[in-house]
């Protein structure tokens, strides 16, 4: 038999701030995130991406609200949404081009002027080099005749546009041994790779266990950081 129990004057609180506040869009992930990409186009896709997220682990604002327990934002203020261009951006630009998020009649997003007026002006670069621009040329002619047919997941285009979530990440091993002690697991597999010698497959494990120890390093970073704000907040 399941009791239900009046709610504490903290989680009150953070219930109608959560209802009474419209969600905006933050550009502070797209910014970091578009000056990184122009600037390392030619390193490998899976080096890219864990040093594009070490790059917003170390720069990104962090933001502890007010009665929190557990801590972590994507934006830079309360109920703020990131962008994800480096996974799809056809969308946003269609809307922000087309219409405007604030007149959305579910799920409607605030964006300035001058976040709008920045989005569009970087559009031509992440239309080319998006994931779904890529996935979209990768799919095969015989599946064009069955787009739609709702039986198949993918459409004609914008394909990647679920960044974040269904990912079963391991917790435990983090939160039990830490981060430090899987960037040094990662770092030992490195190394017996380079004793047999990188040949073949062994190049993309290389790479991956790579990726793993420099994700590491931005995480540790990223907590540090958050610590020295709760610390900050604290005092």
């Amino acid at each position: 038999m399941v009791e239900w129990k009046e709610i504490t004057p903290r989680v009150a609180k953070m219930r109608e701030r959560y209802r009474s506040t419209t969600p905006k869009l933050c550009t502070a992930r797209f910014r970091l995130v578009t000056d990184f990409y122009k600037n390392n186009l030619h390193i490998p896709g899976i080096m890219r991406r864990a040093l594009n997220l070490k790059n917003l682990f170390e720069n990104i604002p962090v933001l502890v609200n007010e009665d929190e327990l557990i801590v972590g934002e994507q934006g830079t203020s309360y109920r703020a949404s990131a962008i994800y261009p480096e996974f799809n951006f056809g969308w946003l630009v269609d809307e922000l081009i087309n219409g405007d998020p604030a007149t959305r009649e579910t799920d409607a997003y605030i964006v300035s002027e001058e976040d709008k007026a920045y989005i569009l002006q970087e559009k031509d670069f992440w239309l080319q080099v998006n994931l779904s621009t890529m996935t979209d040329a990768n799919l095969p002619e015989g599946y064009k005749p069955h787009v739609g047919n709702g039986v198949l997941m993918y459409n004609a285009f914008n394909n990647a546009r679920t960044p974040v979530g269904h990912f079963c990440a391991d917790h435990e091993k983090a939160i039990n041994v830490g981060f430090g002690a899987i960037k040094r697991e990662a770092e030992e597999k490195m190394a017996e790779i380079e004793a047999m010698g990188i040949m073949g497959d062994t190049a993309k494990q290389y790479n991956f266990y790579r990726a793993v120890s420099i994700v590491c390093d931005g995480i540790i970073t990223w907590t540090k950081r958050y610590g020295q704000e709760c610390a900050r907040q604290a005092a």
